[in-house]
Parts: C-alpha cells; sequence; structure tokens
C-alpha cells in the first residue's frame, strides 16, 4: 500500500512547509488527486488518519478531492474528458496524448483552527 508512504510525505512536506508554531493549529490539509495518479484518494485519508498521530498535527486530518482526466486537442484547441480510455477528441476525432488534468497529487491548502484570541478589557 503506497498510500502510507505518500501519507508520511505529504506530512512532512507540510510540516516543513508551515510555521512551527501553527503546527499545533493544522486541522485539515486539502489534497487534489488525479484520476491518473494512481492513487487511491479513501486509501490516502485513511492511511493519514493513521500517520497524523506521529506528526506535529496529530488532530489534522487529509481531505482529498479527486480531479477528472482532461485533455487537450491541439486542432478545437479545447479540453475534453476521455470516454472509456478514448483519447480522441469528440468535436473533430483528433487522437491526443496531452493530458492537462489528472496526474496530480498536491497539497492544495492547509486549513487552521483560528488561534484564540484574547479577551477585550
Amino acid at each position: 500500500m503506497h498510500e502510507a508512504s505518500l501519507a508520511q510525505q505529504i506530512a512532512t512536506s507540510v510540516a516543513a512547509a508551515i510555521p512551527p508554531d501553527r503546527h499545533g493549529d493544522v486541522r485539515v490539509i486539502r489534497c487534489l488527486v488525479g484520476e491518473l495518479s494512481g492513487v487511491q484518494p479513501l486509501l490516502l485519508e485513511g492511511a493519514f488518519a493513521v500517520v497524523a498521530a506521529l506528526t506535529p498535527f496529530p488532530q489534522a486530518r487529509l481531505a482529498c478531492e479527486a480531479v477528472p482526466t482532461r485533455v487537450h486537442c491541439a486542432p478545437c484547441d479545447g479540453t475534453f474528458a476521455p470516454v472509456h480510455s478514448r483519447y480522441a477528441c469528440p468535436q473533430c476525432g483528433t487522437p491526443s496524448s496531452d493530458v492537462v488534468a489528472g496526474t496530480e497529487l498536491l497539497v492544495s491548502h492547509v486549513v487552521y483552527e483560528a488561534p484564540a484570541t484574547a479577551p477585550s478589557p
């Protein structure tokens, strides 16, 4: 299950990218997972739930958003979703291998808990 390794890499990357004084405030890490990435979003979220206990933000959860495959058609200068693994433009019939979305695996953003504010005098 390579999702466990990926979950650990995501945690390491997020920990390195955010200020250490905000680690305890991390609540959600949002990821984009392309349908061609070879990663199962639910398995990645489950793996992160286990890995999170060993990170500086054990209360955080991973929320994955699936990204559908999109292919660029040069003659039409448009994009389309392949149907049944058929990478031919539905408008002009031209085959294309120019995948422009659906292969990504990236952290899109981190959601923090708002820091507690001091009461007003």
